[in-house]
């Protein structure tokens, strides 16, 4: 693990959801699904994903590191309960980041996950977000070209690969139910990245 202090908000219950809010958000952005989780008899907690509010971190490490965040908050949990059930609620990023941990040994022990407008990959959300911002279809064919490039700096750096954080990959690990949601009108990340789950 890392230096980086991670904060949240929640008490200790027998049924607990972790909540993960989207990029350039905090802990805040999930309050509105804080009472429907109460009414089904959880406790709620909110954290401060790294490099987001009041967590270390000076940016997000798009699932490097998150996955031992997420590791440190269910030990935290099961330290205070070793029968507690946990799920896990992520929007966008925190969507993406649940997704990663489902596909870890430890994510496999959460009872359940929901995934709210996740992206499928790094470089398919890369190739999404240049598509847009240019209109032009050949600045794609310049993404298969770095893929390699960033593949080995990826791993020299972290000794992991495009597929250790890849959402869509760790969906094909993960052993606990999912739900996904995700509408046609999100334009941040394309309802195609739900789609490719599918498979």
């Amino acid at each position: 693990r890392d230096s980086s202090t991670s904060r949240g908000l929640g008490d200790v219950y027998k049924r607990q959801v972790i909540l993960l809010h989207g990029l350039y958000q905090n802990r805040s952005m999930c309050i509105p699904y804080v009472d429907m989780y109460r009414d089904m008899g959880y406790n709620v907690i909110l954290i401060d994903q790294r490099g987001h509010g009041e967590s270390g971190g000076s940016h997000t490490t798009w699932g490097l590191r998150e996955t031992d965040d997420l590791d440190a908050w269910t030990e935290w949990l099961r330290g205070k309960d070793g029968g507690v059930k946990i799920g896990m609620h992520g929007i966008s990023l925190g969507a993406a980041m649940a997704l990663i941990y489902s596909g870890t040994e430890r994510g496999k022990n959460i009872s359940f996950y929901v995934a709210d407008s996740a992206y499928g990959g790094m470089m398919e959300l890369g190739k999404d977000k240049i598509s847009a911002y240019t209109g032009d279809p050949r600045f794609l064919w310049g993404m298969d070209l770095v893929e390699p490039f960033f593949q080995s700096v990826l791993w020299l750096r972290s000794g992991k690969t495009l597929s250790d954080i890849d959402p869509l990959e760790a969906v094909r690990r993960m052993t606990a139910p999912v739900l996904f949601l995700h509408g046609g009108a999100d334009t941040p990340v394309s309802y195609t990245h739900l789609r490719a789950h599918e498979t």
